[in-house]
């Protein structure tokens, strides 16, 4: 068991490695690479039930530092807003593990009132690229 976790694990990593150019935003002022980002699953439809279904936030990212070495001390945290409103209960905070690999994810009820999804990336050495959002109509609708 031990060895198909290890293989999933480096299927991962490559996959995100594939994934050629760093998916930084232009204002980042974060030092790392990063290669990955947060997503947003939204819930069913909210019309067939009439109440708010599950929906799931998530990271999944590798944090590289300018050295080309994982960094174990990053962090990104991801939340839903709505008109420029946090969200409750949709912040996520994930700190890398030794190998600079950012996952998590939680599960909400899902009203359906998000407007965008908003990630904030910060190196181990506490630069952050600060609060980004991007409209949640490009991502998953």
């Amino acid at each position: 068991m031990k060895i198909s976790k290890k293989v999933a694990l480096s299927a991962v990593v490559a996959s995100i490695l594939t994934l050629g150019v760093p998916m930084t935003t232009a204002n980042a002022d974060s030092d790392d690479a990063r290669y990955g980002m947060c997503y947003y699953a939204p819930g069913g439809s909210q019309a067939v039930s009439g109440s708010p279904t599950e929906g799931e936030i998530g990271v999944s990212a590798l944090m590289i530092t300018p050295a080309s070495t994982p960094d174990a001390a990053a962090e990104i945290d991801c939340t839903l807003s709505s008109n420029g409103r946090d969200i409750a209960g949709t912040e996520i905070d994930v700190h890398a593990n030794v190998f600079g690999l950012i996952f998590g994810q939680k599960q909400f009820l899902d009203d359906h009132t998000a407007t965008s999804l908003c990630e904030k990336d910060t190196s181990g050495d506490g630069s952050s690229s600060g609060w980004v959002c991007t409209p949640v109509t490009l991502l998953t609708r």
